[in-house]
This record gives structure tokens, sequence and C-alpha cells, in this order.
């Protein structure tokens, strides 16, 4: 059974048919504030920096500092005009050779366009691969144990990124905290989404839960 076989209400938003519930909002909470909730998260843009430079000019056009940021480190940073107006909130993460942005839905192309602009002599190249990748969330108490990670290895203050193997599917780990509550984004090919959405059901004790 498919998760959209498995889901009776969707609504429209950004462009997508999200689910609004699963089972029923009460267990759904329950499930994200006392075990572990998945979630399909794909809606989130994903940008490919690629170039020496990627960091440098983040650095310069963004509020906080990226410079410094390691391989396998992240942060939040929010991207502004010239003026200090905001063109998105950006979560930044450096791969080593590129650095992956996740943006606010339906703002890739603001992104890829502000940054191009500012891009003259730089080593950088910005390519959208949201449509070529998908991407689902587990959060709660119990998610890195799902993951299968410590949860010593994300800090609660930054993010991080790591490389893991689940049921043979390879997948892109990073740890963004909510609040008080653990949460990882995992990036899959495509056609890895339904298999890797059915290993983390079925490893449970878990609640699909809606996206908004």
């Amino acid at each position: 059974m498919t998760k959209r076989e498995e889901t009776s209400i969707f609504v429209e938003q950004y462009g997508r048919q999200l689910p609004a519930v699963y089972t029923d909002f009460r267990s759904e909470y329950s499930a994200a504030t006392t075990a572990a909730g998945i979630y399909d998260s794909s809606y989130i843009g994903r940008l490919k920096a690629i170039g020496e430079d990627g960091l440098d000019l983040l650095n310069r056009m963004s509020t906080n500092k990226v410079i410094d940021l390691d391989i396998g480190e992240g942060a939040v940073t929010v991207l502004t005009t010239d003026r200090g107006r905001i063109v998105d909130v950006l979560s930044v993460v450096n791969q080593g050779d590129y650095r992956l942005l996740l943006t606010s839905p339906g703002q890739q192309q603001p992104v890829i366009d502000w940054l191009d602009k500012y891009t003259i002599l730089e080593d950088l190249v910005i390519e959208d691969i949201s449509t070529d990748t998908s991407m689902l969330s587990v959060i709660g108490p119990n998610a890195a144990e799902l993951v299968g990670l410590s949860p010593h290895q994300f800090s609660q203050d930054s993010l991080t990124i790591q490389s893991v193997t689940m049921n043979g599917i390879d997948t892109l780990a990073i740890g963004q905290p909510l609040g008080s509550l653990s949460r990882y984004w995992l990036i899959v090919r495509p056609d890895n989404f339904v298999g890797l959405w059915q290993h983390l059901k079925n490893e449970g004790p878990l609640r699909s839960v809606p996206t908004q």
C-alpha cells in the first residue's frame, strides 16, 4: 500500500497534492511528540550549489556566518537583498564537493536568480534538484533510533549531514531539530521514496503525520 492509498484527505499546497491527515490528529501529534512521525517534505526546495565560492557568496549575502562550515556541517541563514529585505530563509549544508540549500516551498528560482545576479567572477553554479530527488522527514524523540543514528551525532543548535543506508537505500540524512524535538530530513532518489517510506513505517512504532 502506498502512502497515497492509506491517506483519506489531500489538500492542494505549493502546487502539489499533500496529505492533510492520515489517521487522526490526536494520534499523529502523539506519535510526533512521544515516538516518531514521518511526513512527505518533498515540497521543500532543494538546490545544489557547485563551485569553490559558494559559501563565500552566501556568507556575504546572508545573515549567518557560513563561510567556515566544515564538511558535514550546516546552518540556517537568511538571504537578503541589498536593502535588507528577505529573499528566503535557507538551510545551508556543506557536502564537500557541493553545498546543499534547502529553500522555502516554491522559492527555488527566486533564490537562484538572486544569487546568479551577484555571481560575476565567482566559481559558482546552482542547480535545482527538487524534481531529481524526494525528501521525507522523521520527527520525534525516537527519530534518531529510527534513522539508525545516535542522538549525539547531530547538534541541537546547527545542521549536520551524513550518508546512511536504510534497507539498502542510500540516503542523505540532515539533522535539523524542531524546537526540542529531533528531526531528520531524508533525501533519496524519487524511485526509492516509497521503499524508504514503507521501511520506516515497518520499523515503528510511529505514525504518518500530515505536512501542515
